[in-house]
């Protein structure tokens, strides 16, 4: 068994906390990518959903789009 000064003690820790704290905020980063994406999804389906509705019902109450209140061709 090969024994460490405390120096070298101190540097091993010191890098472990780096990489650690690496990690951390690696993941923080992917948790936040993942939210935005399901948000995307989430537009993409509505606006889907929204067109659909505007071409199979011709209707002037389909105007307005399911999404955030938001009606269909920016108006």
């Amino acid at each position: 068994m090969m024994w460490c000064g405390a120096q070298e003690l101190d540097q091993r820790y010191d890098a472990l906390l780096q990489m650690y704290g690496e990690k951390v905020e690696e993941a923080e980063e992917l948790r936040l990518d993942i939210q935005d994406v399901k948000e995307m999804y989430k537009t993409q389906v509505c606006v889907c959903v929204c067109v659909c509705e505007l071409i199979t019902d011709h209707s002037p109450a389909s105007s307005s789009c399911c999404c955030h209140g938001n009606s269909v061709g920016g108006t």
